[in-house]
This record gives C-alpha cells, sequence and structure tokens, in this order.
C-alpha cells in the first residue's frame, strides 16, 4: 500500500515534515525582509517590529499590547489612559499575545528571556543543557553589505551599518514616498545609472545624506594581485570587516557593546554564499568569546536577493561607488554618481586610496 500510495505521489510523514518545515524558514525569511524594510502592514509584521526594537516587550504581552497601541493606534490612545470605547476598537490582547507566540516559538525569533521561557514551557533543549547561550542584547548591529572589483586592480567589501533600528523606520518611509512620487518600480541599483536617469540617483543620494544620522558606512578595500582564491580573500575581508566596524564603533562608544550582530549579504551563489557565512559566523563566535567576553552576541547571518532589501540597494551603491572610483575612474553618469557618493558623506578619492574626512562615515582600508 506505501509503495502504490508513493508511486502515485503522496508524501511520508518525514517528507511533509520536511516540506513543513521548508514552508516555515520561507515565511520566516520573508518575515525578517519585511522589518527590514519596515513593511508594517498586518499584525505580524508589527508585533515583530516591536519585538525586534522594544525588548521589553518580549517578556510581557501586557507590555506588548501598550507599545502595540502607543505605535500603530495612537489615535485610540489618549496619552497614558485609553478611553473605554476606543479600547472596543483597539487590537485586543489574545490577538496579539497569539501573534508574539507564533514568532517566537515557530519563527524563533525575538525570543523572551530564559527565565520566562521557563515559565512558558518553550526553553530550547540546548538551554536546558550544559551549553551556555547567552540572552539577545536590547541594542544591535545590522550589516548590510556587497562585494565588488572581482576582476578588477581592487578587492573591495563595502557595508551600510544600521545602528537605530527604529530612527530608520522614517528613513524607508522617505524613500518609500520618493519611489513612489518618480513612479519607481524597480531597485536602485548602480549598473542602471545612466545619463537619462543620473539626476533622480542624485535627488536619491541627498535623501539619504538628510537621514544619515541613523547609519554609516563602512569597506575595506585590498590589491587583487597576488590573491589566488578571490573567494577566500572575499571570506576573509568580510571577517575583518565585521571585527573592524565592531571595534570602531565600540571603542568610540558610538555603539557600544553589548549588542547583537546582523549580517546581510548580497547574494551572489546561494550554496558557496551559505559556507561563506557558516564560517565567518563560527569565526566571529571565536572573536567575540575571546576579545568581548560574548558581549557581542550573533543574530541572523543571511545571503539575500537585493531587490527584496532597500539597506541592500544602498550598500550596493556605496560598494560600486567605491569600485567605480579606484579601479575604473572615468567621467560618465556612473563616475559623477560615484564621486558624489562618496562627496555627499565626507570622503574625497584618489585612483588608489579613500580618505576618512567625516564622522559619520567610517572607511576601514586595508590598503
Amino acid at each position: 500500500m506505501d509503495n502504490k500510495n508513493n508511486q502515485s505521489g503522496s508524501l511520508t510523514e518525514e517528507e511533509k515534515a520536511a516540506k513543513k518545515l521548508e514552508k516555515l524558514e520561507k515565511k520566516r525569511q520573508q518575515l525578517l525582509n519585511d522589518l527590514s524594510n519596515c513593511n508594517l502592514n498586518t499584525l505580524e509584521q508589527r508585533v515583530a517590529w516591536l519585538l525586534n526594537h522594544k525588548p521589553e516587550t518580549r517578556n510581557s504581552d501586557v507590555t506588548l499590547q501598550v507599545e502595540y497601541w502607543k505605535a500603530f493606534e495612537s489615535d485610540l490612545v489618549g496619552g497614558s489612559y485609553i478611553d473605554l470605547n476606543n479600547y472596543k476598537q483597539a487590537t485586543r490582547l489574545p490577538s496579539i499575545a497569539r501573534s508574539r507566540a507564533h514568532i517566537q516559538n515557530d519563527h524563533n525569533l525575538f525570543l523572551a528571556s530564559e527565565e520566562i521561557r521557563k515559565r512558558r514551557g518553550k526553553l530550547e533543549e540546548d538551554k536546558r543543557s550544559d551549553v551556555i547561550v547567552r540572552d539577545k542584547p536590547s541594542k544591535s548591529y545590522s550589516v548590510f553589505a556587497d562585494e565588488s572589483g572581482k576582476t578588477d586592480t581592487y578587492l573591495i567589501v563595502g557595508s551600510l551599518w544600521i545602528l537605530n533600528g527604529i530612527g530608520t523606520r522614517k528613513l524607508i518611509e522617505a524613500i518609500t514616498k520618493f519611489k513612489h512620487e518618480k513612479n519607481l518600480n524597480s531597485e536602485f541599483h548602480f549598473k542602471r545609472i545612466d545619463k537619462n536617469n543620473l539626476q533622480l540617483h542624485l535627488e536619491f543620494l541627498r535623501l539619504l545624506k538628510e537621514h544619515s544620522s541613523t547609519f554609516s558606512f563602512k569597506a575595506l578595500h585590498v590589491e587583487r594581485k597576488g590573491i589566488k582564491n578571490v573567494d577566500q580573500a572575499l571570506n576573509q575581508l568580510f571577517f575583518n570587516l565585521l571585527c573592524l566596524g565592531v571595534e570602531h564603533e565600540n571603542s568610540t562608544g558610538r555603539a557600544p557593546l553589548p549588542r547583537s550582530l546582523s549580517f546581510d549579504k548580497d547574494m551572489a551563489s546561494e550554496g558557496p554564499d551559505k559556507l561563506m557565512l557558516a564560517d565567518i559566523k563560527e569565526k566571529l563566535r571565536i572573536h567575540s568569546a575571546t576579545k568581548y567576553n560574548d558581549d557581542l552576541y550573533l543574530d541572523e547571518f543571511r545571503s539575500v536577493d537585493s531587490k527584496d532589501l532597500h539597506f541592500m540597494q544602498i550598500a550596493d551603491l556605496f560598494t560600486s561607488s567605491i569600485n567605480r572610483t579606484i579601479n575604473t575612474a572615468g567621467d560618465g553618469p556612473k563616475d559623477i554618481f560615484a564621486k558624489a557618493f562618496l562627496l555627499e558623506f565626507g570622503m574625497t578619492s584618489s585612483s588608489n586610496s579613500i580618505e576618512l574626512l567625516g564622522d559619520c562615515t567610517s572607511i576601514l582600508d586595508m590598503h
């Protein structure tokens, strides 16, 4: 009977379970993308956004409900109270609690403290073992990175660092409004810049500058001559970029530890990217333990398509601008934009060097 069922297309229990997990993982990744883009249209997206940016909501559904009302239903809340008539219109606690439980239990995101998870009976098996896993810090580094120059004189990795996730909501809203006003449906990508859309990209650059207090840029470049394995070199560059970036933010006191670190890189090839990210994360785990006493908590490390994330598109524009300036400098539309980008954010450039001028933008130069 089993063979006949299998031949007719029915699935075994193991296959059903695998498909269920695959479907759940796709939803998990989509939710993370939605949060990066501040897509806050559904109850789940909004609850996840609060759990991410307001850690106190992870342990208390009542606190989560209050913060939900304040953030998304402020018209119903008067100062520190809510009118009984308005209460009937407000999102109810059971709905918010169910969404919170789904995000934490099914997606394993934005978990409550160990004590609360014990009370809820949701503490993972590895937490019951002798392995010590610290709770996620309330503050974070969110890094979006890209690479360039694989066939040029200099190999480059560039990145956008988000230090204030709540503040970026206004930036995403501004980008969304800008694209709507300009009737833009496609992603921002450096390779698409030409004489017909140069001015539009320069306008977008000015918009980014207006919101630059919420993010910073960091990059590394090294001469490619003598490098036999470019992929291994990129692995090391990304690792060094994260180490030096964390050290810079922590030592200057601008974004001190403890913090969590999430890392998204533009997808080049899914399989090799997964191996690279796993290797980088393991090396960072050792680095965090030895240098920071585990105060650097390693969160999501992902390879994503730039078309899905606004911040990844910004990282592409930044990284490609450096590449254009030090590898293939000319006087075309792309060159004009690249020079404008570096100048707008306080950097000057020449054919073989980039110099940090402003405090808001940090270039970490290996060369």
